[in-house]
């Protein structure tokens, strides 16, 4: 039989979560390419340079961004009484979803609700009781299902404030992701790979909290596997306004991502 058709895949976005969901909601995605087993990687600052870091089972974490809306009622600031003010509502939000994933999580989870962006009325508006009010969160959880419960609290305790405050509210979710989850199978062959090229490996002991969309192409290919290239153990932080991506992990890449054709009998 012919050999296996090899597949580079360029997304269109990443950062916001919106690339691979681009991708697999295309026809040709299913119709033309329909993978079998997908590998992908990333750069890992303070990991040790130019290793080949591996987990099985969840390897990043699934978040979604939460944007939520109280609207009430503005008035005089000298009566306030007269008015719907949110601030309350606001306040309480803030230090509600921060506590949440500790209680509706089982214990040894990891979940995370980091509170963004507030807002409440006009700035400079001395003399108004405000009437309106915007919290953003990202919500985080290593694991799909501890997502979804942290999802129904938050959206619980939004209802409820604004019931509790005579407001209204509306919310919505956006930059959202799944876990990456490695298929064992997959795991095995970037160890393989790895060590073909004489990279030392490196066993995450536990997820990394940012997300990353690859996560989305698991519902259509079952076999996928990513890893992570160790940038150094000293540098800045992803996303630093001071990184800087170091050019020597790319033959890393190459030679991994060459190294699983081979194990995969495509070379």
């Amino acid at each position: 039989p012919p050999p296996p058709a090899v597949v580079l895949l360029f997304q269109p976005a990443e950062e916001r979560g919106t690339g691979a969901l681009q991708v697999v909601a295309d026809s040709r995605w299913l119709a033309e390419i329909k993978p079998d087993i997908m590998f992908g990687l990333h750069n890992l600052p303070f990991h040790e340079r130019l290793a080949v870091v591996v987990r099985r089972g969840v390897f990043a974490a699934a978040s979604k961004g939460m944007h939520v809306e109280f609207t009430g009622k503005t008035s005089h600031a000298s009566h306030p009484e007269e008015g719907a003010s949110p601030a309350f509502a606001l306040a309480s939000a803030i230090t509600q979803l921060a506590v949440l994933p500790a209680l509706v999580t089982p214990f040894g989870s990891a979940a995370l609700v980091t509170v963004i962006h507030a807002s409440v009325g006009e700035k400079d508006a001395f003399g108004t009781s405000p009437g309106s009010a915007t919290l953003q969160a990202t919500l985080r959880a290593h694991r799909n299902e501890d997502m979804t419960a942290i999802t129904s609290a938050a959206e619980r305790t939004i209802t409820g404030l604004a019931v509790a405050h005579g407001l209204t509210e509306i919310h919505r979710y956006c930059d959202e992701f799944a876990a990456v989850v490695n298929d064992d199978g997959c795991v095995d062959a970037i160890e393989r790979a790895a060590r073909a090229n004489n990279f030392n490996v490196e066993h995450l002991d536990a997820p990394v909290p940012w997300s990353e969309d690859f996560s989305y192409y698991k519902a259509t290919c079952p076999k996928c596997g990513f890893f992570g290239v160790g940038a150094g153990t000293a540098g800045h932080p992803l996303h630093g306004q001071c990184y800087d991506f170091d050019d020597a992990l790319i033959p890393v890449g190459v030679g991994m991502f060459t190294a699983l054709l081979a194990d995969a009998g495509v070379v």
